[in-house]
């Protein structure tokens, strides 16, 4: 307990006014219901994943737009493209949030698509002009593909930028609900500052040696329901818990 490798400070979130906590090897918490012990211990393990995770978060929350914007706009287009067929029986956003899809490469599942979407309609089709009004594009001057290459370049562009910068603020909507989102809050590995909500400082920079965290709200909760409590012991709750993890 001498060496305190990380220290979480949070000002004016939920139930905290002003704490700052040095965690070490164990760390214990203490204080009646609602003073916010439960927010401290999810705070540090979504601190924890929002660190190992960022890039497939930023990810969707690139994808979540008018990328995805696109890819409903050709829904429903009859068109035997292998391009085409691959994008819509594809699950974008699981793939990306589970990282075995790549950013890059979701855009350029979506490039391929439209494109052979492009080159089998006409522009005098319903399903062309059905396209164009979903996108707001009915009076665009320049032609669908070319809008697309732009606007798929930008947020390119703007991936790789908020990817090497690694800013909470880049996916700060995708966590609703959040307390993270809530009041100011920092993190300090070791002296190093890992993670700041403060819009001067705003980062999310890589924790090193934390890669997982879980957050148990009570043993209790995984126990069937057509078991009572007094029929299990402690022991025999967290290993049904170990087992729904």
């Amino acid at each position: 307990m001498k060496d305190f490798r990380y220290h979480l400070s949070v000002h004016d979130c939920r139930a905290i006014k002003s704490a700052k906590i040095d965690l070490s090897e164990i760390t214990v918490l203490t204080g009646v219901n609602a003073s916010g012990k439960s927010t401290i211990a999810r705070m540090f393990r979504d601190l924890v994943e929002l660190s190992a995770e960022y890039e497939r978060l930023l990810a969707v929350r690139m994808w979540n737009g008018r990328m995805d914007m696109w890819r409903y706009a050709i829904r429903g287009v009859r068109i035997s493209s292998k391009s085409v067929k691959a994008l819509l029986e594809r699950n974008i956003v699981r793939g990306l949030a589970k990282g075995v899809l790549s950013f890059p490469e979701a855009v350029e599942m979506l490039s391929l698509a439209l494109r052979d979407v492009m080159q089998d309609l006409s522009e005098e089709s319903v399903a062309f002009h059905r396209i164009r009004r979903i996108l707001g594009l009915e009076n665009a001057k320049k032609d669908v593909l070319s809008i697309f290459q732009a606007e798929a370049t930008n947020t390119l562009e703007k991936f790789y930028r908020r990817k090497d910068r690694r800013s909470y603020v880049a996916y700060q909507d995708l966590m609703q609900g959040n307390a993270l989102n809530e009041g100011r809050v920092s993190l300090e590995e070791a002296g190093r500052m890992v993670f700041s909500n403060d819009a001067s400082r705003d980062t999310l920079d890589e924790i090193s040696s934390i890669k997982i965290a879980i957050y148990i709200e009570s043993p209790l909760k995984s126990i069937p329901l057509s078991v009572t409590t007094t029929e299990l012991n402690m022991g025999d709750a967290f290993t049904r818990m170990k087992e729904d993890v």
